[in-house]
């Protein structure tokens, strides 16, 4: 398996330097179309009836996809609820609409990452990632993540 990209964005500071510009924006949210503004990192609600908390419906090798996508070991995929788009005919309407998940940490989100990254995964797939404005503990559990895994390090109990 080929040495993820996430590794070479850590050692050159780029992840770090992406971390800090997304918690700027997460301070006067326009990640969606929808410019909410909210305050995301003092908890504001926005347009998506989310704060920046993580929450996730599911996370598993998903196999759905194009093969280019998908290879043998599948999609790494993660979904996450709410979303801004609104749908009415939405096929994840228990998602998407009804909040319908598990609040999970930073370092709990990461731990899920690298199990999908360990079962052979080819990539991580965040699905409707801007509609649950999570992006905050997504970015910090990858930069925690890839840390830990290029120096064969373990993730904490503990939030990042």
């Amino acid at each position: 398996m080929s040495r993820p990209a996430y590794i070479a964005l850590l050692a050159s500071g780029e992840l770090a330097e992406r971390a800090q510009q997304l918690q700027a924006i997460l301070r006067d949210c326009t990640l969606c179309p929808r410019c909410c503004h909210a305050n995301r990192l003092q908890g504001e609600i926005g347009k998506c009836r989310s704060t920046a908390e993580a929450i996730i419906s599911s996370a598993g090798p998903h196999f759905g996809e194009e093969p280019e996508l998908v290879g043998l070991g599948g999609s790494g995929t993660i979904f996450f609820t709410n979303c801004n788009l609104w749908c009415l005919f939405c096929q994840n309407y228990e998602i998407s609409h009804l909040k319908m998940g598990l609040a999970v940490s930073a370092a709990e989100l990461a731990k899920r990452m690298l199990y999908l990254q360990s079962r052979g995964c080819h990539n991580i797939n965040l699905v409707k990632i801007i509609g649950s404005t999570c992006v905050r503990r997504c970015k910090r559990c990858i930069v925690k993540s890839a840390s830990l895994k290029s120096t064969g390090g373990a993730l904490p109990s503990a939030g990042c």
